[in-house]
């Protein structure tokens, strides 16, 4: 069997062979992450799809001056997968910040034992009705990690009755867990058009009749465009309640949403960089 060095000169030369010598740098690509690190299948899968677009790049621009392909396509993967593996780790950071911050200002602002029932003694006071609808947003956004007895506590702070604020996140939470049984689906089909990407990847490498290659070659391009898509489509799924759905719940402008967190959460790291004991808003 040729080399995939020889695979792509031939494919310059003659212009045919393209799908072939794609696929097997795809093949390359994808276990390449297994080589170097342990790494889940939806890991390697999600290198592949970063590396994807430049595999056409490198076939038509490479030029052999002594150095093979594969030694170069080597060398380019060792480059991204380091790249890859920061922005990964970077992501998963940023995303437990976000996380991490969204729980403290909900923690924080019960630092203080309610049971003493003492408004002096909570770490957040009130100077008009506007400042509690803002903590009532907040309460809303965090509502799947909210206990009962919390939210009760968030009742007393505000002034909502404790009944409708259950409501609220009951019906929200709702919304959370649908959202959950789509993601499980979509992750799901994800999985499903890997495995079968796959499988016509490796049929593809060893078809040796030219019109089934280009039958498996379309397919596998409608695969990877599916496995493209259902990606996207899991990125875009939210694991809270969104403004839209807080505004649209509570009857008002989603903007009102928007703005009354972003000025909530302002002044709130203002008293927290000033180590105030208390919040006046």
């Amino acid at each position: 069997m040729e080399s995939i060095t020889e695979a792509v000169l031939r494919f310059q030369d003659t212009g045919s062979g393209y799908n072939e010598v794609a696929n097997r740098i795809s093949l390359l690509v994808y276990h390449y992450p297994g080589r170097i690190h342990i790494l889940a299948e939806e890991d390697k899968s999600e290198f592949y799809l970063s590396f994807y677009n430049r595999i056409e790049g490198m076939i038509n621009n490479f030029s052999y001056k002594g150095i093979p392909f594969e030694t170069l396509l080597n060398q380019t993967l060792k480059w991204h997968i380091k790249t890859y593996l920061t922005k990964k780790k970077n992501d998963q950071k940023l995303i437990a910040v976000n996380i991490r911050e969204e729980e403290i200002k909900i923690r924080d602002l019960l630092a203080y034992s309610p049971e003493e029932k003492k408004p002096e003694t909570l770490s957040i006071q009130f100077r008009n009705k506007a400042s509690k609808k803002r903590l009532l947003y907040l309460v809303l956004m965090d509502s799947p990690n909210i206990t009962d007895y919390e939210l009760s506590v968030f009742s007393e702070l505000t002034g909502y009755e404790y009944d409708w604020m259950l409501y609220l996140k009951d019906y929200l939470n709702l919304l959370v867990f649908k959202r959950n049984e789509r993601l499980n689906m979509l992750r799901e089909k994800r999985n499903n058009a890997y495995m079968k990407l796959l499988y016509k990847q490796n049929r593809f490498s060893e078809e040796s009749d030219p019109e089934k290659k280009i039958l498996l070659g379309e397919q596998i391009r409608r695969l990877r465009k599916r496995l493209e898509d259902t990606r996207y489509d899991i990125s875009r799924v939210p694991c809270r309640p969104t403004h839209s759905e807080i505004a649209e719940l509570l009857k008002i402008p989603k903007g009102t949403v928007d703005s009354g967190l972003y000025y909530f959460r302002k002044k709130y790291k203002s008293a927290i960089d000033e180590d105030s004991y208390s919040l006046f808003l």
